[in-house]
């Protein structure tokens, strides 16, 4: 369950055990700062926006499924992830819920809730 729709699945299960776990929308990503490949898995969130260093921004809209919680339990199948290669230079993404920019690379990301 290291990919990130696995990670959904065990955040699936975990919510439906807790007493008055409603609904959650999670998104979770993970970078390879080496190849520049970033998974990633949106339940229920908004897709997140990368802003590439020369302006141009583009939803990563796959790997989406329902909210956690929002389906009877066993009616979502497994939760879908997807993959985006990161330019070289320092990308910028961003969702509803922070921001991540890079810095001198890469393999270092700064993220900021709001």
């Amino acid at each position: 369950a290291d990919e990130p729709g696995g990670v959904l699945e065990g955040l699936e299960r975990f919510a439906r055990r807790l007493a008055g776990a409603r609904l959650a929308t999670v998104l979770y990503a993970i970078l390879d700062p080496v190849s520049g490949t970033l998974a990633y898995a949106c339940a229920g969130h908004l897709p997140p926006l990368l802003v590439e260093p020369n302006g141009t921004a583009r939803y990563l809209d796959g790997g989406r499924s329902p909210p956690l919680c929002a389906l009877p339990p066993g009616s979502t199948g497994p939760r879908p992830y997807a993959t985006a290669t990161l330019p070289p230079e320092p990308p910028s993404c961003c969702s509803p819920t922070g921001w991540w920019s890079g810095a001198a690379s890469r393999s270092t990301w700064a993220f900021t809730g709001w």
